[in-house]
């Protein structure tokens, strides 16, 4: 009963305080001057960050045939397959 009867009364004490609790909030002083145009572009990079580092980890796990189909494809046309390749599976195709 002791139990109970202790929070009904914090209950009740926190419904009646009438001044905000004393723990402030502070903003990083580098992002309120930042526009909403640098910030997007700041999350932007930290995707690209995440996303390069994600895809070294994948690509320290190729073999060296998949390894070198990739720099081939890369050489070729700086993006995706090359029309010889887009037949073929590729590391991916099974996720």
């Amino acid at each position: 009963m002791g139990r109970i009867l202790r929070n009904i009364l914090i209950g009740a004490g926190s419904v009646l305080e009438l001044s905000p609790p004393v723990k402030r909030v502070t903003i990083a002083p580098h992002l309120r001057r930042m526009s909403a145009e640098e910030a997007l572009a700041s999350d932007w990079r930290n995707v690209g960050e995440s996303m390069r580092i994600a895809m070294s980890k994948v690509s320290a796990t190729l073999s060296d045939d998949e390894r070198e189909r990739l720099e081939a494809s890369r050489s070729e046309n700086g993006h995706g397959r090359s029309s010889a390749e887009r037949d073929q599976p590729t590391l991916f195709d099974n996720a």
